[in-house]
């Protein structure tokens, strides 16, 4: 996740499960796609639905992370760093799972 943001950006919220063994000799690839593009309090934020998957195909790790960009948008100011910023009153999408801790 933080070789495809890049160095200018801020690894906000990662979530990751574990659902299957990586049996030895696999080989597990890592991929993602952008969810949504969106900017909250002036902040431009992705988020990606991140998983590995084995040679067969199998899903083995599904997750997802929210990431800190930095924005074209001149009005939106810089940052250095996301620690201002809080994601908890963010309108998730139905399907999505709460974050957890409360």
């Amino acid at each position: 996740m933080t070789n495809w943001m890049g160095d200018d950006a801020f690894l906000k919220r990662l979530r990751v499960e574990t659902r299957r063994f990586n049996v030895y000799g696999d080989t597990q690839f890592c991929k993602g796609r952008v969810a949504r593009k969106y900017v909250h309090q002036g902040n431009a934020l992705v988020d990606v639905d991140i998983w590995a998957e084995n040679q067969r195909g199998e899903v083995t790790a599904p997750g997802t992370a929210t990431v800190l960009l930095p924005s074209r948008e001149p009005r939106n100011p810089w940052f250095t760093d996301g620690s201002h910023l809080s994601l908890r009153d963010v309108p998730l999408p139905e399907e999505a799972p709460p974050i957890l801790p409360v």
